[in-house]
Formats: C-alpha cells, structure tokens, sequence
C-alpha cells in the first residue's frame, strides 16, 4: 500500500512536469500546440506504466465523444487514441487550478458552469462553432468522477445538447482506471486499460427519445464485461 502511495505522488509530479513542459513548448511555438498536448499525453502515460487495448473503431464524422469517467488517465487514454483535436467540457472550478487549468484555457475546452443557466445559449454556440470546425467534443455524461468502480445516472445535458444540435455521437467506454489510479485510496498501479469504441449515430428526428439511457445500459454492459 506504501508503494502505490508513493506512485500516486509520482504520477502527480509527471503530470505536473510534462503539463508544465507543454505549456512552455506552446509558448515558444504556438503553432503546434495538438503535435505537443500528444506528445505530453504520451510522456504522462509512458512514465506511468499505462497502457490500453482498443476494441472498435472511430468514426472520422464523429462530432461528440461521450464516456464514462472514473479518473483523468480516462481523459489521457482518449487524447491518445484520438490523433485530431478534442475539445472537452469540463468543470468550470477545473479552470482554477494552477497547470491543469491554464492547459485547459490555451485549449479549446469548454467550461461548464452548473449553476449559470443563462450560459447555456452560449454553451450550444460554443459546441456548434467546435462541430462546424470539425474538432470533437468530448462530454461525460455522469457529469463527475464515479468513485465506486461503475457508472452513476446519465445527466440530461449530453442528449439535450446533441438533440438540439442534431450532432453524431461516438460512446466509448473506459475500463476501470480508478484502480489504477484512485484520489479515495491514494493509491495508483501500473496497467492496461481496455477502451470499447461503440459505432457512431446521428441524432435525427427517427432517434429514440430514450436514446442516452439506451446506450448507457449498453456501455455499463461493456464495462462490466472487461
């Protein structure tokens, strides 16, 4: 239990110098900020032993990326998988914190503040604009971390945002990171993560109305079956 501890500390600290490492990099050649953010993607996960099995393709059409989230090597798994840009919705307190938040404003992340109901025109503007330019959203329904080894309630806001853009949806499921790396047991172990790639739909007027509790059955079935 010692050792894993002090694995979680050390993967605190290449987060941390290969985040820090980017944001220079950016500074100096802004041009290039996807090429770096896989590069430090692929050094964070390198240097701590993670590695991942995909089953399933990506849709290149794909505009919205939804997934079950347990850790952020859920997030670095996908920017790895996913050679193209992706904008994530994320908290809007995420925005606050030192390196991480200062990475997520340089990108073209999208913070998510629950309680402004009035910036949720804005919000759509911001999905349409990123869908128009071809860069993925990525969302996670949940809405937070899961800390209980499965998936919580689907939030309504992943459908309401697809269904109002009438966007394609790519469900990927990750596999249990939060036992290799886990905040409530400080604990963190080497690993492979397997990552299930789901076939893309367009939402239109012929889908389901009850179409995200659908795929979440569908993804949790997954999950569970890694």
């Amino acid at each position: 239990m010692i050792f894993a501890r002090i694995k979680l500390y050390f993967s605190f600290l290449t987060i941390l110098w290969f985040l820090s490492l980017y944001l220079i990099a950016v500074a100096l050649k802004p041009q290039a900020i996807i090429a770096l953010r896989k590069w430090a993607t692929r050094k964070i996960l390198s240097a701590n032993g993670i590695t991942y099995k995909v089953e399933g393709e990506l849709d290149p059409t794909t505009q919205l990326f939804i997934l079950n989230h347990q850790s952020m090597f859920d997030i670095l798994v996908l920017e790895d998988i996913y050679k193209g840009d992706i904008a994530w919705v994320a908290k809007q307190e995420l925005f606050e914190i030192f390196v991480m938040g200062k990475s997520l404003k340089i990108s073209n992340s999208i913070a998510l503040n629950r309680e402004d109901r009035k910036g949720l025109k804005e919000f759509l503007t911001k999905v349409e604009d990123l869908a128009q330019r071809g860069i993925v959203v990525a969302l996670f329904p949940e809405g937070t971390r899961s800390k209980k080894g499965t998936f919580l309630p689907f939030k309504p806001g992943a459908q309401f945002v697809a269904n109002a853009l009438k966007l394609k949806v790519q469900p990927i499921v990750i596999g249990d990171t939060s036992s290799i790396f886990n905040l409530s047991t400080m604990q963190m172990h080497k690993g492979t993560i397997p990552v299930t790639i789901l076939p893309s739909f367009k939402i239109d007027e012929n889908t389901p109305k009850t179409w995200l509790e659908d795929t979440r059955q569908t993804m949790l079935t997954i999950y569970h079956g890694h």
